[in-house]
């Protein structure tokens, strides 16, 4: 999907009442509702930020700098792993750190998993870090995600988990909300 695309979409979901696309299905008998494909990246967006996060959309490593940079406001950043680390000091934030486990920050950016559409909920684990280095959430929470991240609810989730780890399943898995922490701030960077 095109950027102006989504914004537009998204710009329009968000200031009206709109109804996102359903279709309904049957599984093993039972009646489902069933969010569309295309409009996948929008529902997520209308219920994240209907929860209070914040998003911010981009398509190249520049905006993706900008947009943490705007958040970042010169503050050390704790980071769930040290993969997330180097990315971060290789965009330019030297002070950039891998978190320790149980060491509290103000600021701090993690991977994600998967977005479920359904509940605009973030889906971490310990593969990434979370819960290992990184127990609590920080005041300000920083996420990191592609829009090929993007499932409709917990059942594509599990199945997302299952193909992305097939030696061993994360032991540890949260859906992470707006509500579970001050500042949860999602930037969705275009990959498909």
């Amino acid at each position: 999907m095109k950027k102006e695309d989504f914004l537009s979409k998204l710009r329009e979901a968000l200031s009206i009442k709109s109804e996102i696309a359903l279709s309904l299905s049957e599984d093993g008998g039972n009646l489902v509702f069933r969010l569309s494909d295309e409009d996948l990246a929008v529902a997520f967006a209308k219920e994240f930020t209907r929860k209070g996060g914040f998003m911010y959309y981009c398509t190249t490593e520049e905006e993706l700098k900008a947009h943490i940079d705007t958040l970042q406001h010169g503050a050390a950043m704790a980071c769930c792993n040290d993969t997330l680390t180097q990315f971060l000091q290789g965009l330019g934030f030297a002070n950039s750190v891998t978190s320790q486990s149980g060491q509290p920050c103000a600021l701090g950016a993690l991977l994600c998993d998967a977005l479920e559409a359904w509940n605009g909920g973030i889906v971490v684990s310990d593969h990434l870090g979370y819960g290992i280095t990184m127990r609590t959430l920080p005041l300000t929470t920083i996420v990191i995600a592609f829009t090929s991240q993007i499932v409709r609810d917990w059942e594509e989730v599990d199945r997302h988990l299952q193909e992305a780890y097939p030696q061993e399943k994360p032991k540890e898995i949260a859906l992470l909300t707006p509500s579970d922490c001050k500042n949860l701030c999602l930037i969705l960077m275009e990959d498909q």
